[in-house]
């Protein structure tokens, strides 16, 4: 497949993603009664990207593919329906570095220095103030185009994650989203365990900031320093240089 990189006025960054951003996705399109492996194709994407979990593929198409499968199966939340089909082996080597770390507040640090390697041009933000960590995503993309089924996505994982060190129970403080509200929000409400408010100034949840500091049973400082180093094996050294 080709990209048109070159003749632009405007200088263009080509990021990457792993392809298991696309975990659950072939079976979630199947459930709708729609053709994952034609989606795919139509997109530019391989065939292999449904079954090669470590295939490099332009984040720009996951975005494309996502919307457009959402819009053909004709569902508002299909990346909440995605997330739920997560497990945090998703994220190959970024959760063993995450697993390792001492409180809850370095694994989620550790997530969002290392998301480059998951999912190019995805990126996480702190703000902790007062007692409350608001933890906001963004995805680079071209004017234009939605992310509105890869935030939700991120951040239903993201939620996912978290409840992983504080219990199947845990709930944010809030749930918040850029995009307007859609006529049913039961998924929504069930993935998150509140309900989010639509149509705000970022897309975040908002969690205590206790609730980081919580301890991690059994990290081992030394694995994680190891799984960094394996990471960066198996990922490279982050660039903004597409050449490199």
């Amino acid at each position: 497949h080709k990209f048109d990189l070159l003749g632009r006025k405007d200088k263009f960054l080509l990021h990457l993603s792993r392809s298991a951003t696309l975990d659950g996705y072939a079976h979630v399109t199947a459930e709708l009664g729609h053709d994952p492996h034609a989606l795919v194709v139509e997109v530019g994407l391989p065939p292999a990207c449904l079954t090669n979990p470590d295939l490099k593929i332009p984040t720009s198409a996951v975005l494309q593919l996502y919307e457009l499968t959402a819009a053909r199966a004709g569902v508002v939340d299909f990346g909440l329906r995605v997330a739920r089909t997560r497990q945090f082996s998703n994220l190959g080597a970024v959760s063993l570095v995450m697993r390792e770390q001492p409180t809850v507040r370095k694994a989620v640090a550790a997530l969002a220095e290392n998301i480059w390697a998951q999912a190019g041009g995805l990126s996480l933000e702190f703000d902790d103030t007062a007692g409350t960590v608001t933890i906001s995503a963004s995805i680079i993309h071209q004017p234009g185009t939605s992310t509105r089924q890869n935030v939700e996505l991120a951040l239903a994982v993201l939620v996912t994650l978290l409840r992983r060190f504080l219990g199947p129970r845990w709930a944010p403080e809030m749930v918040v989203f850029r995009h307007r509200k859609p006529a049913n929000i039961a998924l929504h409400i069930a993935t998150f365990g509140c309900v989010p408010l639509f149509g705000q100034d970022l897309d975040a949840i908002v969690l205590r900031s206790a609730d980081l500091d919580t301890q991690i049973p059994d990290a081992d400082p030394g694995a994680a320093a190891q799984s960094a180093r394996y990471l960066e094996f198996v990922a490279g050294r982050r660039t903004d240089d597409f050449a490199e």
